[in-house]
């Protein structure tokens, strides 16, 4: 065991057996067919079936730079048994082997090896992996634009109805620099928007509420601040 993660990423190449891996709200199965990476820095959650053996490959993040662009901090799987995957997993069970017979250097080579290996193997792996993000936020989405007039619509509501963790909501949409709560909160006032163009006589007041805002001035400072005019300028027609 690490005496201190910090700044550590490991690549774990089952063996044998399956396991679930879980860190930040992100849940993901490995079996002898799979590799997964993970940072050391968060808490990681790991149960596996018996006899579910593994070798891991821990490294510090900042050899990563060059090598392995597509790693930001969350779990990560790509194919172990085919291709590159194969080659990096056959490398270093040869080295867990032998490595009583290499001297020091050739450890380190051969371990550097494998590490090239294995990067090239999860770069492969990433237009997968952005494909399913882009999939998953659309699915946010598209809930949230369905439910925008629910007055209990919250971060909660959405990860209860879809199975994913908050976190992982979050993670999917930090990708666009957004937060759930600002993505409720941008379709709240999409919908204000439609509702006073298409309601003049509506007050403004009801649609403050409406969009859960406590007061009239919280709800204006909002408005103006996403659409660059007041709620009373949209609704005279004063669009700019």
């Amino acid at each position: 065991m690490l005496s201190n993660p910090q700044g550590m990423v490991e690549f774990l190449f089952p063996v044998s057996g399956t396991a679930v891996v879980e860190q930040a709200g992100q849940r993901v199965r490995v079996d002898a067919d799979a590799t997964v990476v993970c940072g050391l820095d968060r808490p990681l959650g790991l149960w596996h079936s018996p006899g579910f053996e593994a070798l891991a490959l821990v490294v510090p993040e900042s050899r990563l730079a060059a090598r392995a662009s597509w790693f930001d901090q969350c779990l990560k799987v790509f194919e172990g048994r085919r291709g590159l995957g194969r080659v990096a997993f056959d490398l270093l069970r040869t080295v867990s082997v032998e490595g009583n017979a290499l001297v020091a250097a050739e450890f380190d080579a051969a371990c550097e090896r494998a590490l090239d290996l294995a990067c090239l193997a999860g770069s492969g792996a990433r237009e997968a992996d952005s494909s399913h993000r882009s999939a998953a936020r659309a699915t946010i989405r598209r809930f949230v634009a369905d439910h925008v007039a629910d007055p209990e619509l919250d971060g909660h509501m959405v990860a209860a109805a879809l199975g994913w963790s908050r976190r992982y909501l979050q993670a999917v949409l930090h990708d666009e620099g957004l937060t759930l709560s600002e993505l409720i909160r941008n379709a709240r006032l999409d919908m204000a928007r439609v509702r006073l163009e298409q309601e003049p006589a509506l007050p403004i007041g009801w649609v403050a509420v409406e969009c859960r805002y406590g007061s009239h001035a919280a709800f204006s400072t909002a408005f103006r601040s996403r659409f660059g005019m007041t709620p009373r300028e949209v609704r005279e027609g004063q669009v700019r």
